[in-house]
């Protein structure tokens, strides 16, 4: 249970980003290691590709919680995936590569779910992310307009400008526009 292929990939890896959860509690229970000392772990690995089962399986048998995850796990749109982290407590205060807050990763992806989500659980809407830019500012910048209304609907400011000097409003009106 211990060894891995050429890739450095465990079999509980390969399993864990394939979603295949029955497949996994089988290797679980024939001991097979949790965590990998190098690389991406089974738990990362499931949480990016969205397979919340895969993640709630890992989690209850003793995976080592990253807390960076959230950040993965909403960049890539999976609400599912980011409450079950959040009901394991990962904070919406973290911040992933680049200073990059969870709710801001929810943003570039598009996906209301994963903002509502973050917003019930109390992410910071005016927060800036390592690159001086808010969740609003980043939705505004990618074209989400469903994304945008949340926003606005749970207090995002409008006005709060970036590491630019550049407001939410004014990056809408240079997508639409031009600068």
């Amino acid at each position: 249970m211990h060894k891995v292929n050429r890739r450095g990939q465990s079999a509980l890896w390969c399993t864990a980003s394939g979603g295949h959860v029955e497949t996994l509690r089988l290797l679980i229970e024939a001991r097979a290691d949790l965590d990998q000392p190098e690389g991406t772990t089974p738990l990362a690995v499931a949480a990016g590709a969205g397979h919340d089962a895969v993640v709630n399986a890992l989690l209850a048998a003793g995976a080592q919680l990253v807390i960076s995850l959230l950040v993965v796990a909403c960049k890539q749109g999976h609400a599912e995936v980011a409450s079950t982290l959040l009901a394991a407590r990962c904070s919406t205060d973290c911040r992933g590569e680049n200073g990059l807050s969870p709710l801001t990763a929810a943003c570039l992806s598009g996906e209301v779910a994963v903002v509502q989500t973050l917003l019930s659980a109390g992410a910071a809407q005016n927060d800036l992310d390592g690159s001086g830019d808010s969740p609003l500012s980043t939705a505004c910048k990618a074209g989400h307009a469903e994304v945008v209304g949340c926003l606005l609907k749970s207090a995002a400011d409008p006005n709060r400008l970036d590491g630019s000097g550049i407001s939410p409003y004014q990056k809408i009106s240079n997508l639409w526009l031009g600068p």
